[in-house]
């Protein structure tokens, strides 16, 4: 079940949708990604993993070339698709990104902005991003 960590994001989510693949004991996992921002993401998935476990997968972002290598932890885990109000919810997990240094987290964050301002427009990606600053 989902807990308050959706909550308490640093930033606004992009809602894009973008195909990812991860391992993770041995087992290999193709599902998409429902939105993003630049801490983070949520998977849309029915092989959830635990909460607290690291983990690296591989995106390609539209129109860009090369694909981008990314470690992750997950922060919370809906067990069920839930209706919410007039929303359905997937199964699925939220996770943060995790980076070694500045320059990989510069430069992953620029990416981001780019696919967002992009897929959005400046006026969306402007508030989305405000904390970015």
């Amino acid at each position: 079940m989902a807990n308050k960590s959706e909550d308490r994001r640093d930033s606004g989510r992009a809602m894009i949708e973008i195909p990812i693949t991860y391992t993770h004991s041995n087992t290999f996992f193709y599902d998409y990604i429902n939105n993003i921002s630049l801490g983070g993401t949520f998977i849309r998935t029915q092989n959830s993993l635990p909460v607290g476990t690291r983990f690296r997968f591989i995106i390609k972002l539209p129109d860009q070339e090369e694909e981008l290598s990314l470690k992750a932890e997950v922060v919370w885990v809906r067990e069920r698709e839930e209706r919410v109000q007039n929303n359905i919810l997937p199964q699925g997990m939220g996770i943060k990104f995790i980076f070694d240094t500045e320059g990989e987290q510069k430069d992953f964050s620029e990416r981001i902005e780019k696919l967002i301002r992009k897929q959005l427009g400046d006026k969306i990606a402007d508030r989305l991003l405000k904390n970015r600053k």
